[in-house]
């Protein structure tokens, strides 16, 4: 068969999604198909062109597996509406105009970039008659209602809304990360539920097996003492990452000298996160940016406990992939969620951790506190992290079903 995958972001870039792509992409080589990638040139999280790499129109890799295609698109080096709106058009545009030129496929992956870019691609693809199995990571235009970037009943809204159906109306299979999310698509979309089926992210277990040993080398690296109590988040600094309510925390928890708070990582917020850090004068916060793959590893094994903040309402359109890399790694979480949705309902059932209400900055902070005086449950809770990270979230148990789906839809 031959196979188009579809992607918005792609290694080198570090994101989860990219690597499930990659994933996918290998595999199906490897079984014999015909694959060929189709992503924006490499350039997350930061907005800013990898080493290497220049825009042009058309940019096609040779892979040992398969072709990798790049197509031109605008850069979003700051996360504002405009700017992820351009890139998020223009890679539609070129990658769509890329199908036209090159024809036929025998099913196409889609995990691009939602509304215009998801929509263009997906009805070109319905153009050229190539059934389609459409990923939704994130529910637009419900996510942006969430931050408040549009109002619910605005016109726009309304728009975006309507995009967005039409675009999963005309694919062949639909996979949402959670059942909440394929809930909320069957009522909102009125998409048939048997088009839907509920994959969660995948990760490779072993990559992150090392972690899950404490290991505090590369924190005596960094001259911090064993018995300092680690609080780390890891992944993108962008409006989302929820990293506001952390200063909040730090600010209440600065005399407290045996707390320290890592923030590692990059993204379109990291340099006004570094400024509210100083101008708050929060020595107990510690940014590691850029953050390379091995170092990343590192600082999981030195972690004690990962932090999670998502706002009141986006939980439900979305699950975050660094909770499961943090599941994976054998760490507990402590957490600002909706405790109705599914990224509370996974560390509730799987007692991986400690969960608050949005917002909830003091009882955080208290919990924190106690936890660093106390931390002989955190072991217990990291072995039950892994251990439901690795039956639910583990690319030996979730990639082959995202195969059979990709292969029967055909």
């Amino acid at each position: 068969m031959k196979i188009y995958i579809l992607t918005a972001v792609f290694p080198p870039e570090p994101l989860v999604t990219g690597k499930m792509s990659v994933d996918l992409a290998n595999k199906l080589s490897e079984k014999g198909h015909e694959v060929i990638v189709i992503s924006p040139f490499p350039n997350r999280p930061g907005g800013i062109l990898y080493k290497g790499y220049r825009r042009n129109l058309i940019f096609c890799e040779k892979r040992e597996e398969y072709h990798l295609i790049h197509t031109w698109h605008t850069l979003s080096k700051k996360s504002t509406f405009f700017s992820r709106f351009f890139e998020n058009l223009t890679f539609g545009i070129t990658s769509s105009l890329w199908l036209l030129k090159n024809g036929h496929a025998d099913v196409a992956y889609v995990n691009t970039w939602a509304i215009f870019s998801q929509f263009l691609n997906c009805f070109t693809l319905k153009l050229l008659r190539i059934p389609t199995v459409c990923v939704v990571t994130d529910i637009y235009p419900e996510s942006l209602i969430n931050k408040k970037i549009i109002l619910k009943d605005s016109l726009i809204s309304k728009i975006l809304s309507f995009i967005d159906k039409l675009s999963l109306k005309i694919c062949k299979k639909i996979i949402t990360l959670t059942p909440t999310m394929r809930k909320l698509l069957i009522q909102s979309r009125g998409i048939l539920p048997n088009k839907i089926i509920t994959i969660p992210v995948w990760i490779d277990e072993a990559e992150w097996e090392i972690c899950s040993i404490m290991d505090k080398t590369y924190s005596r690296d960094l001259g911090i003492s064993d018995d300092i109590f680690l609080l780390v988040f890891t992944g993108n600094f962008s409006i989302t990452s929820g990293l506001d309510l952390f200063i909040k925390i730090a600010e209440i928890l600065k005399k407290q000298k045996n707390i320290l708070f890592i923030f590692a990582g990059d993204g379109t917020q990291k340099n006004r996160i570094q400024k509210e850090i100083k101008n708050r004068n929060l020595y107990n916060i510690l940014i590691i940016s850029p953050l390379s793959n091995e170092t990343l590893l590192k600082i999981h094994a030195a972690a004690d406990i990962f932090l999670l903040n998502l706002k009141s309402g986006m939980s439900a359109s979305n699950l975050p992939s660094k909770q499961i890399v943090y599941m994976m790694s054998g760490k507990p979480i402590i957490a600002s969620l909706d405790l109705e949705d599914d990224p509370a309902k996974i560390i509730i059932e799987s007692q991986s951790g400690f969960v608050f209400p949005p917002e909830s900055t003091i009882a955080l902070a208290n919990m924190i506190y106690s936890l660093s005086l106390d931390r002989s449950k955190l072991s217990e809770m990291g072995k039950n992290a892994r251990m439901y990270a690795i039956k639910n979230f583990s690319k030996r148990e979730v990639l082959p079903k995202m195969i059979d789906i990709l292969i029967t839809s055909h």
